[in-house]
């Protein structure tokens, strides 16, 4: 970059305490240029915004699919549990049927 037709001689980079960069422009003459710039800040404030928005947008595709997931998991357990809940009530009044039937043969 060339201020008022000359060339540059140095660049120098100051971070201040908010990060912000400042460039100072020494030109051929005495006089300097001061550029103040927040570029490398809104650069890095906009990653940031970005990586978290992208973040809960994923984040909730995938909570969705494993709701789904363990809602179907659940429900087969449940469906389990009924099914052998229902066999042992069936085994346990055949058990009782074959008891009272020997309890019957032995009085």
């Amino acid at each position: 970059m060339v201020v008022e037709g000359e060339l540059f001689l140095c660049l120098s980079i100051y971070f201040l305490f908010h990060g912000a960069v400042l460039l100072t422009f020494f030109s051929k003459r005495t006089t300097h240029v001061t550029i103040f710039r927040g570029g490398m800040i809104k650069t890095i404030g906009a990653f940031g915004v970005s990586y978290l928005v992208g973040a809960k947008v994923h984040s909730g595709r995938i909570a969705k699919k494993m709701k789904t997931k363990h809602l179907k998991d659940q429900k087969a357990l449940y469906t389990q549990y009924y099914n052998d809940v229902y066999k042992l009530e069936e085994q346990k009044a055949e058990q009782q049927a074959v008891i009272e039937q020997l309890q019957a043969a032995l009085a």
